[in-house]
């Protein structure tokens, strides 16, 4: 026997009965940063953390290059720029 309840009561028996919350995230997350940050301390490797140490330094450089790309039209009106976000 099959019961069909609606989206709202299953809702609030997570948030009432097991406190689970439902939410959309505010911006998205990086796979790569998440897994690092949700792996215990006492597994990180001293590669792993290099790794991520790389991965951490490249995000800063490709947000400042972007940056600088957006600022380009402010001081040169022949610069037109747009960006585009895909996922994979």
């Amino acid at each position: 026997m099959h019961i069909i309840v609606g989206e709202g009561a299953v809702k609030k028996m997570f948030r009432n009965d097991y406190n689970i919350g439902f939410h959309s995230p505010k911006k998205d997350k990086c796979n790569s940063c998440e897994t690092f940050k949700n792996t215990p301390e006492i597994m990180k490797t001293e590669e792993m953390k290099k790794i991520q140490q790389t991965h951490e330094d490249e995000k800063v450089t490709t947000l400042d290059e972007h940056l600088e790309d957006q600022n380009k039209p402010n001081t040169d009106p022949e610069v037109l720029c747009t960006s585009f976000e895909h996922s994979i």
